[in-house]
């Protein structure tokens, strides 16, 4: 086989949730290609930092999302023989523009459907394809593999009694609201679902048996000048962003939800700022910092080409 690989770049598909202006954003699109000795296009490997949640709460049937879209127009345009793969980066605060929040009480957003997932899927399929016809291909490939096993400390979580009595004050708090006007009904219910989420967070940890840190692999994959960075979990973009431009090597792609799903790795920032990923981990503010140091160690051990 030979390999090679690039990066391009796309706008209109990631957005920052949690930013007024939706930024910031990653909107690199790394490739890798693999050939066979005869230069037949075999396998495409796509990278791109955005949750794949396009179809919202109303959608009750199982999905590829955006990238279903983008992996069969390769497939569709390259030939049935072509295999095209999906990996997401550090999409932890990164969607397609809607709120976390209203999605989480299953609200209404407009945009959430399959049209607007293939238009999605397509724009970015057409980089893809664009930066494909870029790549030149080697027959010597160079490997290596590296992990480090990290604990991560735990951040502060009330008792599971705590959490249970928070549940049921802000239910009650919904059907005792005198003015139920929109915007303080909407209010409650996200409060509401912000005690079922610590509720479920308390018994996830307790069934874990977890006391004060929690062991992450992250791995560190290199293919010729390109490296891949696998974490199990959701890196805020902006920690994702920071190895990137620290790593000695020039295509640097993040694979999120990789060796697992442990949650959400907020910025220290988000922890002050609140909302629904700060809510949601499990994780204190030190754990993305954790998370960058360990990888950039093994990008450093790995070295260069």
């Amino acid at each position: 086989a030979q390999i090679g690989m690039i990066k391009g770049g796309v706008d209109g598909v990631g957005v920052n949730r949690r930013s007024p202006d939706g930024k910031p954003i990653d909107p690199e699109v790394g490739v890798i290609r693999v050939d066979d000795i005869e230069d037949n296009l075999m396998a495409v490997l796509i990278n791109y930092t955005c949750h794949a949640v396009v179809l919202g709460p109303d959608n009750l049937l199982i999905s590829a999302d955006y990238p279903g879209y983008t992996m069969r127009m390769i497939e569709r345009i390259k030939g049935e023989d072509v295999v095209a793969m999906f990996t997401n980066g550090a999409q932890g605060d990164i969607n397609t523009g809607h709120s976390a929040d209203i999605s989480g009480i299953g609200g209404y957003i407009s945009g959430r459907t399959f049209k607007r997932a293939e238009k999605l899927g397509n724009i970015l399929g057409e980089e893809v394809l664009k930066v494909l016809e870029q790549i030149k291909v080697s027959p010597e490939i160079h490997l290596d593999v590296k992990g480090k096993l990290v604990e991560l400390p735990l951040r502060d979580l009330p008792s599971l009694r705590e959490a249970e009595r928070e549940l049921k004050r802000k239910t009650s708090a919904i059907d005792n609201l005198k003015e139920k006007s929109s915007e303080k009904l909407t209010r409650a219910k996200i409060e509401k679902f912000y005690a079922e989420v610590t509720l479920s967070l308390v018994k996830e940890v307790e069934s874990l048996g977890l006391e004060r840190t929690m062991g992450a692999e992250i791995q560190v994959m290199r293919f010729n000048d390109a490296v891949l960075v696998a974490i199990p979990g959701e890196l805020f973009v902006e920690i994702g962003l920071d190895i990137k431009r620290k790593s000695k090597f020039k295509n640097t792609f993040i694979v999120g939800l990789a060796n697992g799903e442990i949650g959400y790795i907020p910025t220290g920032q988000a922890f002050m700022e609140g909302g629904y990923e700060s809510i949601s981990t499990k994780f204190a503010k030190e754990a993305g910092k954790s998370i960058r140091d360990a990888a950039l160690e093994l990008i450093e051990r790995i070295g260069e080409s």
